[in-house]
């Protein structure tokens, strides 16, 4: 097929040269002497290509090649300079160029440009011209469907005016009879009055649900809050439970609050206070003790026992919770058992198998294995256990002696420990706290 070419250049000898050579090639060869001319011939005919000069008095080519594309996309576009430039051939190829060419141009490459050009914008129109009948399959369908759901809607309404003109019809009788008095016909009467009654209500029914159905959406795009939507969500989830934890009088819980667990010793307050300092520096040194951490809990909450004079068996009943320390014994219990099993060092080997030896995957894979793991079985017994599969891991990673990895593991940690309310210490017991009649928690239920 032969290529039907438009040559667009401000000098006419070099337009003269080049179009009889392109024609000596068998190409149907049209030129322009100016942009606006070329964008002219480009709105009147169809071409296969545009040959334009980038350097024009006027408006250059850059600003041609801006409105060919706008009027018409599909048009293939080969600019031509003398002195081309990196920023000049970057806002061609944005602008839609198909390509760029130093002047003199060789004939055979740009031959075979046009002739990719001239592909090109075949496989475009043919593009374009299949998603115009897709968009007209599509509205055809849309046309039958609102078809069939015309035809349905005047079914539905048919029916219950059919039944309306046959009661009125009977009406019309009733009212010529001259025996309307009888009693009979009174009841039949208000029989066909109840029935036209009963389908207009019917035939009322069927046009809300349709002016709902065709109600638009309003779109616009607006500023929200995002605590108003996790609200709104919350509230569709834990309504009851919400509500049933409402104060209706805040001051007066506040006041409450105050009165019961207000601080009557405040001797007692202090050697509390000294003794958890001890406790936290006993946790501190505990591995320069050879010592475990549970025995310096341990020591900490027997002093205290002993110097409050506290009532044992009340404590026992009432004030342990019970539910908060069986769950941590069955965690601990479950990691126990995940790490005697050799579930913990499978997942340290595949960390290591699949990371390579590269730090950054090893990081990543700690950083994320922590946090999903850490928000299903907490975030203390995770870490406690993976102490040393990360300290294996930093002799075997080129680049982990840095310590990295142990900065992976404590954010994982961290993450994951946040990420359920089993994920960290605290969770569970602010959610043991919060589980009385006032606040109830969903995570006793499931």
């Amino acid at each position: 097929m032969t290529e039907k070419v438009l040559l667009v250049d401000d000098e006419q000898d070099f337009l003269s040269i080049m179009s009889e050579r392109m024609k000596a090639r068998g190409m149907d060869v049209s030129t322009a002497a100016s942009a606006k001319e070329a964008i002219q011939l480009a709105e009147a005919e169809s071409f296969d290509a545009i040959i334009l000069d980038l350097q024009m008095p006027g408006m250059d080519g850059l600003e041609a090649l801006r409105a060919l594309k706008a009027k018409k996309p599909e048009i293939q576009v080969i600019l031509l300079t003398g002195h081309a430039t990196v920023e000049k051939s970057v806002e061609a190829m944005k602008l839609g160029a198909m390509d760029l060419m130093e002047k003199p141009a060789d004939l055979k490459t740009l031959t075979d440009k046009i002739k990719k050009a001239q592909t090109r914008k075949k496989i475009l129109i043919e593009k374009q011209a299949e998603e115009k009948m897709n968009v007209q399959a599509i509205e055809a369908g849309k046309l039958a469907s609102v078809g069939e759901l015309a035809s349905g809607i005047a079914h539905e309404i048919n029916n219950p005016i059919a039944i309306m003109v046959e009661e009125a019809g009977w009406l019309s009788d009733l009212l010529s009879d001259e025996d309307l008095a009888n009693p009979q016909n009174m009841e039949e009467f208000r029989r066909a009055l109840n029935q036209i009654k009963a389908q207009g209500g019917r035939c009322k029914d069927i046009t809300h649900k349709l002016l709902f159905f065709a109600k638009k959406t309003d779109s616009r795009v607006r500023e929200v809050q995002i605590n108003d939507i996790i609200k709104e969500n919350f509230l569709y989830w834990y309504k009851k439970d919400y509500l049933r934890a409402q104060v209706g009088d805040v001051g007066k819980m506040i006041e409450k609050l105050r009165e019961e667990y207000k601080i009557t010793n405040k001797g007692l307050l202090i050697q509390g206070g000294i003794i958890l300092g001890i406790v936290i520096l006993l946790f501190i040194l505990h591995g320069m003790l050879h010592m475990e951490a549970s025995i310096a809990a341990m020591i900490g909450a027997a002093v205290l026992m002993v110097i409050s004079k506290v009532d044992i068996v009340e404590m026992l009943e009432k004030e342990i919770e019970w539910l908060t320390l069986i769950f941590f014994m069955m965690l601990f219990m479950v990691v126990a058992g995940a790490e005697g099993t050799g579930l913990i060092q499978l997942i340290a080997g595949w960390v290591k198998d699949i990371s390579q030896g590269n730090l950054v995957i090893a990081i990543l894979m700690i950083l994320w294995v922590s946090a999903l793991a850490s928000a299903i079985i907490d975030n203390i017994p995770f870490a406690a256990t993976m102490l040393p599969i990360v300290g294996y891991l930093t002799t075997v990673i080129p680049g982990a002696e840095s310590g990295v990895l142990w900065w992976a593991l404590s954010l994982g940690a961290c993450l994951g420990g946040n990420g359920t309310m089993i994920g960290a210490s605290a969770n569970l017991v602010t959610v043991g706290m919060a589980n009385g009649p006032a606040i109830p928690s969903p995570l006793w239920r499931t």
